[in-house]
């Protein structure tokens, strides 16, 4: 049976998800139906020509089983729907046999309806056939008491009358998905099944034949297969991937950025060989390669570079889209910006160039390159630079086992590869007919890009600004006594910007170097990116035996020290004299401490105090009043009697140590 079928073949056939449960009468109907419903199609030959065809396993159940009474000219009206069902979910082997057996037995039933005898019609429909006698009477046999429409199931092999479907233990197969589940990907799927069956023999669970639970186990969903059996990334690929488009974007909007080891030995400068990284930018709307370099290691400096090469020479972009590789991803680069998947995403963490330039930077899902353009690109590097004639000796392949015969360990030198490279990437940019979606067929990437840019407004940046991106970053806490930064062993302070930097003591700031020479000035930003001091000088290390050294440190803090002194003289600040008078009288003018008053007479009882008199409970009138063993009249002289008793208690302690003392 061809599992192919064109789509005009089953043109108004059963199909719950269509509009009335039916599908489109018209060619171009189907077509649309099966585009909107994202149904796998393919173009096959009919009838001397091309087709849109569907795949019979991609059909549903109706509508396979309709295609079937189609093919054999059956009134559906006239069937057995739960045979016909079950019939439908056959595999392609079987179904294709029964339509062959179908064939015969019609056959002989057409030579009997015209009047031939029966050993006549088997005899003659075994020699045109090919098929022997015996082989036509047990399918015949099979038939006769079913109904004609039905016989096409009927003939399937392993059918027969009023069978039903093998049982099959829930326990079991939860045991034998378990142990799909809980094995290696690679572990054969016949060995869970044997081992099911072992355990199935012990517990009594109804275990059939390997066949039958195949056809159990294919009617799961391919992804929750490959899920329980490989895991996420196995279900990745169940997934088709998503399709983007840049009809919306223009030149220069949002570009990408990668790198990629060439398949090539070279010789560098310094006479080490290996294989260069290339880093470069591709423009995502157009797909041409917009700057490139070769270095030894993918490295944040390089990157930097290229992203500068591309804004002298186009402008400023809008956004960038890469990924989470060490160059990329660093702080030098990117520093700033969110879901990069990888190092510390901390307050402190210094901005990157890309972050400064106000550029959105998105970055891709690590080790999905399908999410960069630029991937399908390197892959045309690497077919068609890489093995160039000038490589030829120096050819390695992608990976060991892809070395060529022809390789002779050779090295190329670096300029020679530079020299190429140049030359290929500009012709590949310069290629017409780019079957991309803006290319449509026709264009090359440089004519697309020169369409669009010359719509877009172009935006520069300063030589200062240049300066400004080609310095590192990183965040320091000035020293809380001197408001010094020091990183690395280099010590930045200058007496004229030590007020600035003590008002960040408290906080970090960002500083500016200059990577390649750091006894250079600094520049010094606050923690809003805002410069708060301009150049501040690196202080001159001294030798440690060196005495000149040590008189100029201790002249230039004298210098300083004497400074400080005469800004202070210049304050005209009050003698030790006025300064006292001035405290005299404001103390004198201070009124004396009024001592607060209590709110209440009430007073807790004091009990056991030598000199205090027991008191009688206090009546409703004393707790009323609170005036506690005085009638209400009379003043208070709880008090008084306190205090007499505690001078009592101290006089009897000094007449007790003094006797105690002699």
């Amino acid at each position: 049976m061809n599992t192919i079928i064109p789509l005009r073949d089953i043109m108004g056939l059963p199909f719950k998800a269509a509009e009335g449960g039916v599908l489109p009468k018209t060619s171009r109907g189907m077509r649309y139906f099966f585009d909107r419903m994202g149904l796998p199609t393919t173009i096959t030959e009919y009838s001397g020509n091309t087709a849109t065809a569907v795949n019979y396993s991609d059909l549903p159940p109706e509508t396979q089983v309709a295609w079937l009474q189609r093919r054999v000219g059956v009134d559906p009206a006239g069937t057995n729907p739960a045979l016909w069902e079950a019939f439908g979910l056959a595999t392609p082997k079987t179904i294709s046999e029964a339509e062959h057996r179908h064939t015969i037995i019609c056959a002989v039933q057409a030579q009997i309806d015209s009047s031939a005898t029966w050993g006549r019609a088997l005899s003659e429909t075994s020699k045109e056939t090919g098929t022997d006698v015996q082989s036509i009477r047990r399918w015949y046999a099979r038939v006769d008491s079913v109904p004609r429409a039905d016989w096409l199931p009927a003939l399937a092999p392993g059918w027969k009358p009023g069978g039903v479907p093998a049982e099959v233990s829930t326990e079991a197969f939860r045991f034998f998905l378990s142990y799909i589940e809980n094995a290696s990907a690679h572990s054969p799927i016949k060995k869970a099944y044997r081992e099911t069956a072992e355990a199935a023999a012990l517990n009594g669970w109804a275990w059939p034949s390997y066949g039958t639970i195949m056809r159990c186990y294919s009617k799961m969903d391919a992804g929750t297969k490959a899920l329980l059996r490989s895991g996420v990334k196995a279900f990745d690929k169940t997934q088709p991937a998503m399709d983007r488009s840049v009809a919306h974007l223009q030149a220069m909007g949002i570009v990408n950025m990668d790198g990629r080891m060439a398949d090539v030995f070279v010789i560098w400068e310094d006479g080490t060989i290996s294989r260069p990284i290339i880093i470069a930018i591709q423009d995502v709307y157009s797909r041409k390669m917009l700057g490139w370099r070769v270095s030894k290691t993918e490295d944040a400096d390089t990157t930097k570079l290229v992203v500068l090469d591309v804004i002298d020479r186009y402008g400023l972009f809008d956004g960038l889209r890469t990924d989470n590789g060490r160059a990329f991803a660093s702080h030098k680069v990117s520093g700033g910006a969110r879901h990069r998947f990888r190092g510390k995403m901390g307050g402190d963490e210094p901005p990157g160039i890309l972050t400064l330039m106000g550029a959105q930077v998105g970055f891709a899902l690590p080790e999905n390159g399908r999410a960069k353009p630029i991937e399908r690109t390197f892959g045309d590097h690497a077919r068609e630079i890489d093995t160039c004639p000038e490589f030829r000796e120096a050819y390695c392949g992608h990976k060991p086992d892809a070395k060529p015969e022809d390789f002779a360990g050779k090295a190329v030198p670096i300029a020679l590869f530079r020299e190429v490279y140049d030359r290929e990437i500009n012709a590949l940019n310069a290629r017409t007919g780019r079957r991309t979606e803006m290319g449509k067929g026709k264009l090359s990437f440089d004519q697309v890009f020169a369409e669009s840019y010359a719509q877009r407004p172009r935006r520069d940046i300063t030589a200062a600004q240049r300066r400004f991106f080609m310095l590192d970053a990183v965040y320091l806490k000035p020293n809380k006594d001197t408001g010094a930064l020091t990183s690395n062993g280099f010590r930045y302070w200058a007496p004229e910007h030590q007020n600035t930097l003590l008002a960040h003591h408290h906080g970090k700031v960002a500083m500016m170097f200059d990577p390649t020479d750091r006894s250079k000035p600094v520049m010094v930003l606050n923690r809003e990116g805002r410069v708060i001091i301009d150049s501040l000088p690196c202080l001159k290390k001294g030798k440690f035996d060196s005495t000149e050294d040590a008189r100029q440190h201790e002249r230039g803090k004298a210098q300083r020290k004497k400074a400080a002194r005469a800004a202070i003289k210049g304050l005209n600040l009050m003698n030790e004299s006025e300064l006292n008078n001035l405290r005299k009288r404001s103390q004198e003018a201070r009124p004396d401490p009024v001592p607060p008053a209590s709110e209440t007479n009430v007073s807790a009882p004091l009990f056991g105090l030598p000199g205090a008199a027991a008191s009688a409970p206090a009546s409703e009138a004393e707790i009323v009043t609170g005036n506690f063993g005085a009638t209400p009249q009379e003043p208070n002289t709880r008090a008084r009697d306190l205090e007499a008793g505690l001078q009592r208690l101290v006089h009897e302690r000094l007449k007790e140590r003094q006797r105690f003392a002699s």
